[in-house]
């Protein structure tokens, strides 16, 4: 069972993305950037760590709704297989799931 900090407490937060769309741009005449499409991306892992014991509070991969682009691995270090149901040695979770848990911990 995991302890969660006393109110007041610190925890340590991170979150790992991958992209789901990709963002369309040209080159204009003079040489700028004009975006056509923005690139969007879906939260795929959260990580919850009390800094007092450095005990993990949550580490999850989340399941992303739309289909992954770019696991952007180079940043995030997320692999293909991590996020995939049949294959994944991870946690996975739904976006619902990784926002009640995150709510406990805030109205905790």
């Amino acid at each position: 069972m995991v302890e969660f900090p006393e109110q007041g407490g610190l925890v340590a937060f991170d979150a790992e993305f991958v992209q789901v769309q990709i963002e369309e741009s040209r080159l204009t005449a003079t040489g700028s950037k004009r975006t056509m499409k923005e690139g969007r991306n879906a939260l795929a892992r959260i990580s919850l760590i009390n800094c007092q014991t450095g005990t993990v509070i949550i580490d999850d991969h989340v399941l992303p709704r739309e289909p992954v682009v770019d696991y952007l691995t180079r940043f995030s270090g997320i692999r293909p297989g991590d996020l995939d149901p049949a294959s994944s040695t991870h946690r996975l979770i739904t976006m619902r799931d990784a926002y009640l848990k995150m709510r406990v911990l805030l109205d905790r």
